[in-house]
């Protein structure tokens, strides 16, 4: 699967406080403001009736639909989003936005980059302070959306891929609330099998989605792992559109095991860090990072 991953760096024009989090805020502001400049249907009351709904990038983005085709969705009407948001703060004045995008969305980027100027422009949050982007980067070079840099820093994921990292991963950090389900439920514990396991059915469905179907053998052989520091965390989230109120619960903690890892395994932890894991990414939510050697000795 292909992927582009772009920093947008802000400096704000006074010191930001986040009342919420601030990729959901941010997913909120990147949401309207593609709505209002891509939708040219505005008597439409949903996307799903649009007849250019396969040709708008709103549409696309944010009302990813299903093919009825789909093996890896049966059963569902809404498919995950093309996109990763994340959020760094470096200082109260300064922070990078950190967006992944998934296969045909990496042509959209320019949209997206000009979204997010437009949101600085209108200011963010409920004091609606303003910022400036003041570089955009891809691979720490200046970036700014043309279809060759776009090719020139795509990426590719591959389950396959021969991984030649040296260092030992030896555990998992959840930064944002991991929400998984096992048996129809929420789990407030999660292990390193419950971790593979939920990278491996969002890959599945990202790669038939987006990118080229694969097949991977049943998962086995887990490293024996515990738990450390784990809770659970509540998140609320209001739709400024439709005033829907979902509760956005997860786990952060961290997860330390023992054992080797397979290939597959390997890649599958790496694409748990770049595509995140669990329900409700698009939020924010599922961003694990991947800790190597003494990392895990605390």
């Amino acid at each position: 699967m292909n992927y582009l991953e772009i920093q947008c760096h802000l400096q704000f024009e006074k010191e930001i406080t986040w009342f919420g989090y601030p990729e959901t805020i941010l997913r909120s502001v990147l949401g309207a403001n593609l709505h209002r400049m891509c939708c040219i249907v505005k008597n439409q009351s949903k996307c799903s009736d649009c007849v250019l709904k396969d040709n708008c990038v709103y549409s696309w983005i944010f009302e990813s639909h299903i093919n009825k085709d789909s093996l890896s969705l049966t059963g569902r009407d809404k498919a995950p989003h093309p996109f990763i948001l994340e959020y760094d703060q470096i200082n109260p004045y300064e922070g990078i936005i950190n967006i992944t995008l998934l296969g045909k969305s990496m042509y959209f980027s320019p949209f997206i980059i000009n979204a997010f100027i437009k949101a600085g422009e209108n200011g963010i949050g409920k004091e609606r302070i303003k910022y400036t982007i003041t570089s955009l980067t891809s691979d720490s070079v200046e970036f700014f959306g043309n279809r060759t840099e776009i090719e020139a820093h795509t990426k590719k994921w591959d389950i396959n891929e021969d991984n030649s990292d040296s260092r030992k991963i030896v555990g998992i950090e959840l930064l944002t609330p991991c929400r998984i389900k096992s048996n129809g439920k929420y789990i407030n514990r999660i292990l390193i099998q419950d971790v593979l396991k939920s990278i491996l059915r969002r890959v599945i469905t990202l790669e038939e989605l987006y990118g080229q179907p694969i097949k991977i053998n049943t998962l086995d052989n887990f490293p024996y792992s515990i738990e450390r520091d784990q809770r659970w965390v509540e998140r609320r989230y209001v739709s400024s559109r439709t005033s829907t109120v979902m509760s956005l619960g997860g786990v952060v903690g961290k997860i330390h095991f023992s054992g080797a890892l397979t290939n597959e395994q390997k890649n599958l932890l790496r694409a748990g860090e770049l595509f995140h894991i669990g329900k409700n990414v698009a939020f924010g939510l599922g961003r694990i990072k991947l800790l190597y050697g003494e990392e895990n000795d605390d």
